[in-house]
Parts: C-alpha cells; sequence; structure tokens
C-alpha cells in the first residue's frame, strides 16, 4: 500500500526477468505513476519486510522424496482419491497410466500423421490473402489507428490460426485425457505439413516472401503451449518412451528420405523440439533412453545443446553435463553463463579465468558486469 492523497495497491511481478507493475490510482499518462515509483525507491532501499513467512517452502526434490517415502500408503491413496475425485481429466490421464494401453499402441491410436500432414499443407497453401475480411476502420486501442499493410497483417495470421486451431484443439482434447501419443502424432503432423507451402501474399506483400516462415513461427508458440500442456500431465515412463521413439522414427525417416522428383524434402529440426523434450525428460531412464536416440541419429550438435544439458542434469551426470557445456560454451553466450557459474561454485578459479577471457572476448557487453562482480580483483 502507498499513501498519496489516498491509500493505493501497488503491486510488482517478477515474471522470467520481466517486471510488471501496477497501481489502482487514476494516472493515465506516459510510464508510470509517482506511487510505483515510491514502491520502487522503497524495493531498492531494501526497506520492506518479506510477508508470507507462514507458507511453506517449496522442497527440493531430495526433500520431497525423502519425504514421500514416509508416508504411509494409505495417506498417499486418500490423498490420490481426492484429486481424482475433483478433476474429471485427472481420472482419464490416471486410467490412461493405469491401463498402459501403450502396450497395444493400434488400440488408441487413431490419428495419422500423413493425414494432418497433407490436411494442413492444403489449407495453408489455399488461402486467398486478397479477398479476406480487412477491418481498416477498426481503431486499436493498444496502437491507435494503424496503415493497410498492418490490418491486412493482422486479418492474415488470424486466418492462418483458423485453420491451425483446429488440430490444436484435438491436441488439447488428447493430452487433457492423457492419450499423449495421438497428441503427439497430430503435432507431428502440422510439423511436417506446415512445410514447404507456396509463397502466398496479397497484392501490397504483407508477408513479404516469408509466408512460410511466418506460419512456422505460429507454430512454434502452438509448440510451446502444448509442451507446458504436457508437463501438467501425469504420464507413463513407457507412453514417454513410445512419444521419443515415434519423434525419432519422423527424424531418422526424413534424414535418410530418397526424394523423387517432384517430392518435397522435410527438415526436423531437434532445436525446435526442445521445451517438449524438457517436459518428457523426468527421470534418469528417460534421460537415458533420449540421449542413446540423439547419438544413434548423430544430433549431438549446438541445436541440441541445451536437450543434452538437462539430460545430464536429470541423470545427474556431472561428467556428460560438462562436456557439453565446454564443448558449445563458446558458441553460446548462456551456457558460458551456465558454466561460469559452476566453475564458481566449485572455486575452480583456473577454470573461471579461461571461460571469463572467452566470454568476454565473444561478449563483451553481456559479460563486463558480471566478471567485474565475479572476478578476483
Amino acid at each position: 500500500m502507498v499513501y498519496g492523497s489516498q491509500k493505493y495497491a501497488v503491486y510488482l511481478i517478477n515474471e522470467a526477468g520481466e517486471l510488471h507493475f501496477n497501481c489502482n490510482c487514476p494516472y493515465g499518462h506516459e510510464g508510470i505513476c509517482k506511487h510505483l515509483v515510491a514502491f520502487a525507491l522503497t524495493i531498492i532501499d531494501g526497506n520492506y519486510k518479506e510477508a508470507g513467512q507462514d507458507i511453506t517452502p517449496t522442497l527440493s526434490e531430495n526433500e520431497f522424496k525423502s519425504r514421500y517415502s514416509k508416508i504411509p500408503s494409505k495417506k498417499k491413496l486418500l490423498f490420490l482419491k481426492q484429486l481424482l475425485d475433483r478433476d474429471h481429466d485427472l481420472r482419464q490421464q490416471f486410467m490412461a497410466f493405469s491401463d498402459d494401453k501403450t502396450e497395444k499402441p493400434d488400440t488408441i491410436i487413431g490419428e495419422k500423421i500423413e493425414d494432418v500432414k497433407f490436411g494442413i499443407n492444403a489449407k495453408l497453401s489455399n488461402i486467398d490473402l486478397d479477398n479476406l475480411c480487412y477491418d481498416y476502420d477498426n481503431y486499436n486501442h493498444d496502437y491507435g489507428y494503424r496503415d493497410y499493410w498492418e490490418v491486412e497483417y493482422d486479418a492474415a495470421i488470424d486466418e492462418i490460426k483458423r485453420e491451425m486451431d483446429p488440430y490444436i484443439s484435438s491436441i488439447t482434447d488428447y493430452i487433457k485425457k492423457g492419450n499423449l501419443l495421438d497428441a503427439i502424432r497430430i503435432l507431428l503432423g502440422l510439423y511436417e505439413g506446415v512445410q514447404n507451402l507456396p509463397d502466398l501474399d496479397n497484392d501490397n506483400c504483407i508477408f513479404d516472401g516469408e509466408y512460410n516462415n511466418e506460419v512456422q513461427a505460429i507454430l512454434n508458440v502452438y509448440m510451446c503451449d502444448i509442451s507446458k500442456a504436457i508437463s501438467n500431465i501425469v504420464a507413463s515412463d513407457k507412453a514417454v518412451l513410445e512419444i521419443i521413439t515415434l519423434i525419432f522414427e519422423r527424424i531418422s525417416f526424413y534424414n535418410n528420405q530418397n526424394l523423387s522428383e517432384g517430392k518435397e524434402e522435410i527438415n526436423y529440426s531437434i532445436k525446435e523440439f526442445e521445451l517438449l523434450f524438457q517436459t518428457l525428460v523426468i527421470n534418469n531412464g528417460i534421460a537415458h533412453f533420449l540421449y542413446q536416440k540423439i547419438q544413434e541419429n548423430k544430433l549431438e550438435s549446438l541445436a541440441a545443446a541445451y536437450i543434452l544439458l538437462n539430460i545430464a542434469k536429470v541423470a545427474d551426470n556431472e561428467k556428460l553435463w560438462k562436456e557439453t557445456a565446454e564443448t558449445y560454451a563458446g558458441l553460446d553466450a548462456k551456457i558460458a553463463k551456465q558454466l561460469l557459474e559452476k566453475y564458481d561454485s566449485k572455486n575452480a578459479v583456473s577454470d573461471f579465468n579461461r571461460i571469463a577471457k572467452m566470454a568476454f572476448n565473444n561478449w563483451a557487453d553481456e559479460f563486463d558486469k558480471y566478471l567485474v562482480d565475479h572476478l578476483d580483483p
């Protein structure tokens, strides 16, 4: 609470490093109000007390495992029953998990990747960008009046999403029911189907030869949302291994394809599956299996660096983590930063200085303050 001419409620949310301020005062001009300035200065000065000490602190993974092992089975089952009674989707996930239907994939897989691929490709290849409903008179309260090309671009993007949304809805429904195989099959069909589109545009050239890239960018956002949705459900290890196998079957198939005349090439980028793999890799067994698949398909590269680092972390494989980080630190500033923090935590001064010198040579603007704060004078 901030006291001005009256009492105002202020808050600040730190969302992945982005600060979002708000105040319920009537200020309606550029920037932030004086109440938020006062709020921010108070935080900077450290003149505040932490609230919510009664909230139970987050347990580490090891602490949770230790305490969980000591809870009586009867109590665990009671908690599970209460969860299942409240949540219909969770009940379906539980049945899929307990039945382990992945032992008979044909009984649950109704989606065909090829059908989805050709279906979405046909839809996106036949959008008539010159005859969409363009609302040139629509006033946007965030940006004011817009140029013609902006109106046309937004309408075209909306039309692309309209064609993709039925598939995305089906994926979401399958995920809620715990049927991840069908969800991933549709996703792979979309991933393959949005490639090799004709270079559509309208008379004003709103995409300027970038139609394919625009469509793939939209799918990448959907893929992030899908990965986050999967992280909220319970899946058996066998189901996860089936999914990883399926993805690498498609990767291998297209990496070894012999293109006949008139046949379009499909390319899989493992980088675009980074978040999905991070979501799926939840234990040592799955981590080891994914690592094997990456090695078998010769995909150990910068594109797979974050996937490999996550595999090493989940598997508690310090050697793999260090080898991966050392290999790609010179090519990626974030990996270099992680490696510096690792060496700093271990007080490995010579290794820290070696990576610090490389990082400063490559990305001086990103590392100058960090190094001032961490290097021994």
